[in-house]
């Protein structure tokens, strides 16, 4: 996996700059391919229009993503969309593989005395 990185492209300048209205109306006349791999930490990207575009192993922490519908945008191995500042990833609209993976349950391993019977103590507890 690459690390992501900032980029001289025009389109991702325009999203490093926070330019959202001129990357929407620019975006489907330039090259979207060197938007994947990119560094967007921190960046205010709502309303972004990401339909279509490859995203992938992209670097989103603290960025403001409002708006944004992902349900037809790569974003496989991309990550800090989750993490401070933002919801969940799967508050946004995402691809349905996506929402599956994001949507899978993660509870921390119980503690030995939750797995006694009611009515019993457990060993620690004699």
């Amino acid at each position: 996996m690459d690390k992501p990185v900032i980029k001289q492209d025009p389109l991702y300048q325009l999203l490093r700059t926070e330019n959202i209205k001129a990357f929407n109306e620019q975006r489907d006349e330039l090259d979207t391919s060197e938007l994947k791999n990119g560094d967007y930490r921190g960046r205010d990207l709502r309303n972004m229009n990401a339909a279509g575009l490859d995203f992938s192993n992209s670097y989103f922490r603290n960025a403001d993503l409002s708006g944004i519908d992902f349900r037809s945008t790569n974003l496989e191995f991309s990550g800090g969309v989750e993490r401070a500042g933002n919801p969940p990833i799967a508050r946004y609209r995402n691809p349905p593989a996506l929402q599956q993976r994001l949507s899978a349950p993660h509870s921390p391993a119980p503690c030995p005395s939750d797995l006694a019977s009611p009515g019993t103590t457990d060993r620690a507890g004699q």
